[in-house]
């Protein structure tokens, strides 16, 4: 499982043109390790992933990825949401609001592990990946 950090973005005028800062929560000096260290995991994942059910390289083992957005909102207290995507080309992206029905899930962050996996594979089932 690859986890992507992504900070907000806020807009902000720079010289009368609005350009985009990211507003992270997080200081560089943590962040960019965390990056990097996922970055490493992520190709050892996919290294195995292409040995074990010999696909032909690196990026035809990730062209047949599902991937869900992950979020939780501070003014939804516990809940998690969990949006399931759809594979566009050599990446993922959201479901237009209209076909949304049936691809966002919900769990509290206080649940068991066991019901948490349950709500993640149900995202993941949701999913059309980039090979669908």
């Amino acid at each position: 499982m690859k986890l992507f950090i992504s900070p907000p973005y806020n807009l902000t005028p720079s010289q009368g043109t609005p350009t985009r800062q990211a507003a992270r929560p997080i200081p560089s000096k943590f962040y960019e390790p965390a990056i990097e260290e996922s970055n490493v995991k992520s190709r050892e994942f996919f290294a195995r992933i292409t040995d074990e059910f010999g696909f032909h390289d690196f990026l035809a083992a990730m062209s047949k990825s599902a991937l869900i957005f992950v979020e939780w909102p501070e003014e939804k207290g516990d809940q998690v949401r969990m949006l399931a995507t759809r594979g566009r080309g050599g990446g993922h992206s959201a479901w237009y609001s209209h076909q949304n029905f049936a691809k966002v899930f919900h769990v509290s962050i206080d649940a068991r592990d066991l019901d948490v996996g349950e709500v993640v594979e149900q995202a993941l089932n949701a999913c059309r990946p980039n090979y669908a």
